[in-house]
């Protein structure tokens, strides 16, 4: 017997403007109590706009709602969470300079003779979360000092403690380890056991299949397919969500050139624990990092762009030492940076498109008239170009960035990094987020700067992704390289986790 309708969306339509992008288009939506529903669909769909609206953090243009088949306006994140319905963001939505505590109750503080906080009662109420969930986090520490797996689940621990029924999560598995996804579906059967509904906003098939009692296909702001998770091929959901031919890789015959980065026992600040590196990359291959979220991994990528400062050790490129030279020297010597953290450090989401793909190039003479001003008609061409080649879908080059999805936004910073034709490019997780058919556009732009000739460092949180398309994969394990593998019929996902872990 199925268990009866807890939500019901119909005929949702939502425009953007001034961008005019019309991102739903009469979509539908029907939840059922105590089930795990996957929201599928390539970037820019719709699904984080449809549950935004079910969340009160978007207003729809027309539509009707229903909870328990009662109808009803939800106009503000407030009206949700008073329906028992929270959201846990792709992006997540956490104040950095407060403590972990501090975010988890900043929506719904306990007051002692209704005026002081009562810190001692949170605690003990977020501890008994703790033990009912199995989520551990420490509650004292800074959002900004936590990884993005500890940060996930003060987010989670939030929408508990807020008494949420409904939890939706926004492509929840993007930035976590295989490891700490497991960890991750786990909580979610746990979720289900204990009487709670799940949404899961994902773009992974395999993922959505492997968990969800139900599954809902968008494509282009419609919904295509709404059914329970039974007897559907993966090839099939790829075709309802893609709707267009795949893409096929061409990784050629590994023929390296010359030394063009040598790392040499580099050390960073105490903080990092990051000691004692040394590597060397040459021009034409693609050398895969992989290691958990506090390995250290990151912070050696961040070093090698200029991000962090170093304590000892030398970078050499092109046998010229960089490790004093700034971000922005070392971009001029070739090197591009692909961030993990997109919103944050990749773009600044409220200039525009075009402001954003400027960032790097906006000094260079053939976008310059009389030396101090841009030649604003060679640059928007410039980037109308550069939209169409990465099939990045928006009205206008001035269209502000926070107005994309956030596949979107990841392939406009590809696209920026990947413009700047570099001799290096350091990618941190760059299909985090992104569709079948963006990840293998990822894919091939990667592999065709190997075949050119270019050298490529990829972090990946998806092992399977660094034996994909890598030459050779270093694993990163408390601050120091672990172990070096060649890429071939040898190694498995195993045996580099076994290294990982």
């Amino acid at each position: 017997m199925k268990s009866k309708v807890f939500v019901e969306m119909r005929g949702i339509f939502k425009t953007f403007f001034p961008s005019n992008t019309i991102a739903l288009k009469g979509a539908n939506f029907v939840l059922r109590a105590g089930k795990i529903h996957a929201l599928l669909g390539e970037n820019g769909a719709g699904k984080t706009t449809l549950m935004k609206i079910l969340c009160g953090l978007e207003r729809m243009d027309s539509g009707e709602i229903f909870i328990n088949g009662n109808p009803v306006q939800i106009k503000s994140p407030g009206d949700a969470l008073h329906l028992k319905i929270a959201m846990v963001h792709q992006h997540l939505a956490l104040i950095d300079d407060f403590t972990a505590l501090e975010n988890i109750i900043l929506q719904k503080v306990p007051l002692k003779n209704l005026v002081f906080l009562d810190k001692n009662s949170a605690q003990k109420h977020v501890e008994r979360l703790f033990s009912e969930s199995k989520l551990e986090v420490n509650l004292n520490s800074k959002i900004k000092d936590l990884t993005m797996a500890e940060r996930q689940k003060v987010e989670i621990l939030r929408a508990l403690y807020l008494g949420a029924q409904l939890l939706i999560f926004d492509e929840p598995t993007t930035y976590l380890s295989e490891h700490e996804a497991e960890n991750f579906y786990r909580l979610i059967k746990w979720l289900k056991q204990n009487g709670k509904t799940v949404v899961l906003i994902t773009h992974d098939i395999k993922e959505a299949c492997d968990i969800s009692d139900e599954i809902t296909v968008l494509r282009n702001g419609r919904t295509v397919f709404s059914s329970s998770n039974k007897g559907v091929s993966h090839e099939k959901i790829a075709e309802m969500m893609v709707g267009r031919t795949k893409i096929l890789l061409t990784k050629k015959e590994k023929k390296c050139g010359k030394v063009v980065l040598s790392v040499r026992n580099l050390s960073l600040p105490e903080e990092t624990m990051v000691r004692n590196i040394s590597f060397e990359i040459s021009a034409g291959e693609i050398v895969g990092f992989a290691g958990l979220a506090n390995s250290g991994v990151l912070d050696i990528l961040e070093a090698l762009i200029g991000l962090r400062k170093i304590a000892n050790g030398e970078i050499i490129f092109f046998g010229e030492n960089i490790e004093h030279k700034s971000v922005k020297e070392r971009r001029k010597c070739g090197i591009s940076y692909i961030p993990q953290n997109r919103t944050q450090v990749g773009v600044s989401a409220d200039l525009s498109i075009l402001e954003n793909l400027l960032a790097i190039k906006y000094y260079e003479k053939n976008f310059t008239r009389f030396k101090y001003f841009l030649n604003y008609k060679t640059v928007e061409n410039w980037a109308r170009e550069l939209l169409k080649k990465f099939d990045i879908q928006t009205k206008s080059v001035w269209q502000p960035v926070s107005t994309l999805s956030g596949g979107n936004i990841q392939r406009l910073l590809i696209a920026r990094e990947l413009s700047a034709v570099p001799k290096l490019l350091i990618a941190s997780d760059p299909t985090a987020g992104l569709d079948v058919h963006s990840t293998a556009m990822v894919h091939k732009f990667l592999l065709n700067l190997r075949n050119d000739n270019v050298a490529v460092i990829l972090y990946s949180s998806d092992l399977e992704e660094l034996l994909k398309i890598c030459d050779r994969i270093i694993v990163v394990k408390d601050g120091t390289l672990k172990d070096e593998f060649v890429v071939d019929e040898n190694i498995s996902k195993v045996k580099l986790f076994g290294v990982m872990a």
